[in-house]
């Protein structure tokens, strides 16, 4: 997103007033142009709907983020991409119980400084009807020029209930990741809780 205030990166000033008593009006907006960097991307999708319970769908992502200049005492970065993304998902009605479903994703990433394999399973039951529970696993391996090969596993819990206008969610989970092969990643165990309401009117 180009706006004026774009001008302040890099600078040691964090208004344009400030930058004023540097820069003219026109150079100013000469140096946000330089430090907003521009995307291009875009994304091809399929879905096909195998039986009354199966689907299978992919997708292909790819992006490329544009350099900026060097200019107003501030270093310009390089270019980077293309980077591509890759998801094949399997989405099942039904599953384990009447009205419950079921998925599996296998996602595949390749940038300039890492690529990364994923597979994600979850499933979304209701019980009874005013609550869902959501069990997820995700795992991924991760290999980085800068800290080399990686896995991480993520399995969670969220549930969500539902009482008239409002929706109560909370979320449990764990994050384990343990370097591979001689990768410099370090060895991490982590944990999060997140609880949250919405008023639906």
């Amino acid at each position: 997103v180009l706006t004026l205030e774009n001008a302040l990166q890099g600078q040691l000033v964090d208004n344009l007033s400030d930058l004023e008593k540097s820069f003219s009006e026109s150079e100013i907006r000469d140096l946000a142009l330089d430090r907003t960097a521009v995307t291009w991307s875009g994304n091809l999708g399929v879905t096909h709907r195998l039986s009354p319970r199966y689907q299978l769908s992919a997708d292909l992502t790819v992006s490329h983020l544009e350099g900026t200049k060097t200019s107003g005492g501030v270093t310009g970065i390089d270019s980077s991409g293309p980077d591509v993304g890759s998801t094949l998902q399997m989405v099942v009605n039904d599953w384990l119980i009447d009205g419950g479903v079921g998925s599996l994703s296998l996602r595949y990433f390749e940038g300039e400084s890492f690529r990364s394999l994923s597979a994600v399973g979850y499933s979304s039951f209701r019980f009874p009807q005013q609550i869902r529970l959501i069990p997820r696993l995700r795992w991924e391996w991760r290999d980085s020029e800068f800290q080399g090969s990686s896995s991480v596993l993520r399995p969670s819990l969220e549930v969500d209930w539902r009482y008239r206008m409002f929706l109560f969610n909370a979320e449990a989970g764990t994050a384990w990741q343990e370097p591979i092969a001689g990768g410099e990643a370090p060895s991490e165990l982590n944990y999060f809780f997140e609880v949250g309401l919405r008023w639906e009117f």
